[in-house]
């Protein structure tokens, strides 16, 4: 039988222009309907000339001959033959999932047979091996994500008989990574959450301090956890025990002057480099997960670093914080805000506890400045916040003082010399009453007064006490007369009622109490309280203890004193 004749002539040509012409076809149109008609009998002599198994010359000759004499475009006949390149390699792979030499030499001679170059058709390789190489790398990963050492030459042998090139496989084994990940950090966020559930526990003392976690390392009061079996740290393990970062190595030029020896003023320029090694991350977990999810492991991860018990914990989480953000597909922007936030948490925490003694020795020092350093804080904040700490301490000393129905002069003299070192203004920066202040004033000014701190020679002491709670003249002199009146009287008026019972002892006691007043600021008690019979009558006990009285050398003086305060 004859076979029919493809080849186009200038008769058919005309033809089918005179047909289009004919049906309104435009010319577009008609380069469509021609490659329909015609691209089926390009496809059959393929198929058929392929099913032969003859790949000669001759054969090759025929399929290209056809191709001039179909007039087909090159991009028609370049997609038919990659498809009928697919179909082969479909067929070889369909009964066996990895390709034997055999087959790898008969793939590339159809690939020659069809005059395909080795761009046409590794696409298809990739696309059609993909799911066995992903296979392969996710077994290699195992449990842990982790591929042991011994296993990249076997899975680079594979990828070179699958024709896989580098960048596919590269691109293959990220995908496998990013899996791992997820499943690692979806783990760290389950186990997060169930340590953060409260439990049921024994009920504690209420005096113990619930912003302070038993057992924690550094007792900050913050959500210390089990660091030791931190989910994050195995996350930034696998990423770097299987070396996914990329190394860029950044140099940066040095001049350095250096003055020549025995030749004065002249000098020489030397120059040099530096270099810096940053890291890239190719995986993140960035639209993994929701933002917010991310950012608080990131905080809980931090919050471990500083709360490990053991120093080699502390540093091993410490060493990798730097690579978990980037990991995590966090910004710069947004690990700067974290470091802040929690940087402010853990000063505050750990400065309510470091200031309660009264100062900042220097291992708290040290400690604070290790924070800022390692969360990049800004000087000024971290000022402001130990600042805020002081303020906060003696406004608690304050709040102590008067959450008492009686003001222990102790107290007031611990928070006002505690003011001063803290250099804490009580009016400026704590806002405490005038009230308040005078009635501090008027306590611990009484109190240094009766124990002898206050006397004629140190009556400086008054002035610097004065100064502290930010009282006028005015109102400090009313307030020591009136401190001076009171309690003369009261003395006055118990020494009088001791004379009655006829307690020779606590006569004395109390009239040496009143002239400690007196002394400081001699007055006439006003008080219709004894008779100058009585008042007589202390007078003459006192002198007959002038023996046990005279140790000073002063009784004279103290005697005239009482006479004055006496109206005698």
């Amino acid at each position: 039988m004859e076979q029919p004749s493809f080849e186009v002539t200038p008769e058919k040509e005309k033809k089918w222009n005179d047909l289009s012409k004919i049906l309104s076809l435009s010319k577009k149109e008609t380069s469509e309907n021609y490659r329909l008609v015609t691209t089926p009998v390009f496809q059959k002599k393929i198929k058929e000339s392929l099913l032969t198994g003859k790949l000669d010359q001759k054969q090759k000759d025929e399929i290209e001959n056809l191709e001039i004499s179909l007039k087909l475009e090159k991009n028609t006949c370049s997609i038919i033959k990659t498809s009928a390149y697919r179909e082969c390699l479909e067929e070889i792979m369909e009964n066996q999932k990895i390709l034997k030499s055999e087959d790898l030499l008969k793939l590339n001679e159809i690939r020659i047979f069809l005059s395909l170059k080795w761009e046409n058709v590794q696409s298809i390789h990739d696309i059609t091996s993909e799911p066995i190489f992903k296979k392969s790398v996710l077994e290699a990963m195992g449990a842990t994500g982790i591929i042991p050492s011994n296993y990249w030459e076997g899975l680079e042998k594979l990828r070179k008989r699958l024709l896989l090139t580098e960048q596919k496989a590269k691109e293959i084994f990220y995908q496998c990574v990013k899996e791992k990940l997820k499943i690692i950090f979806e783990k760290a966020v389950t186990d997060n959450k169930k340590r953060n559930t409260p439990q049921n526990s024994e009920s504690k003392d209420s005096g113990d301090d619930p912003s302070v976690k038993q057992g924690a390392g550094t007792a900050l009061g913050i959500e210390a956890g089990d660091s030791s079996g931190n989910q994050l740290f195995n996350l930034i393990d696998l990423y770097f025990r299987n070396k996914i970062f990329i190394e860029n190595e950044q140099v940066f030029p040095e001049n350095k002057m250096s003055v020549l020896k025995g030749l004065s003023g002249r000098s020489e320029i030397l120059i040099s480099s530096r270099s810096k090694l940053d890291f890239s991350y190719p995986v993140t977990l960035r639209g993994q997960f929701e933002e917010k999810t991310i950012t608080e492991m990131y905080r809980q991860y931090l919050v471990d670093c500083f709360s490990a018990k053991l120093q080699s914990e502390k540093r091993r989480l410490f060493n990798n914080l730097d690579k978990l953000g980037p990991i995590l597909g966090l910004s710069p922007i947004q690990i700067n805000s974290i470091h802040s936030g929690v940087g402010v948490v853990i000063y505050q925490k750990y400065l309510s506890q470091a200031l309660s003694k009264g100062f900042l020795d220097q291992s708290d020092n040290a400690f604070l400045s290790n924070i800022q350093a390692t969360l990049s804080m800004d000087s000024g904040k971290c000022s402001e916040i130990v600042r805020e700490g002081k303020r906060s301490v003696v406004n608690f000393r304050v709040e102590q003082i008067f959450a008492s129905p009686n003001v222990n002069p102790d107290r007031v003299s611990e928070m006002r010399k505690l003011a001063i070192q803290f250099g804490i203004d009580l009016k400026e920066d704590l806002g405490v009453s005038q009230e308040q202040r005078s009635k501090m004033f008027r306590v611990e000014i009484d109190s240094g007064i009766e124990k002898g701190k206050i006397t004629n020679e140190s009556q400086e002491l008054i002035q610097e006490i004065q100064t502290s709670f930010g009282l006028d003249d005015s109102v400090s002199k009313k307030i020591l007369l009136d401190c001076i009146t009171t309690r003369c009287e009261g003395h006055l008026v118990n020494a009088i009622a001791s004379l009655r019972r006829k307690v020779d002892k606590e006569v004395i006691n109390e009239m040496e109490k009143m002239l400690s007043f007196g002394n400081l600021l001699p007055i006439k008690i006003q008080s219709s309280i004894g008779s100058n019979s009585e008042k007589t009558q202390l007078l003459d006990l006192f002198q007959s203890y002038s023996s046990e009285l005279n140790t000073s050398g002063k009784f004279k003086e103290k005697l005239e004193l009482l006479k004055l305060m006496l109206d005698l």
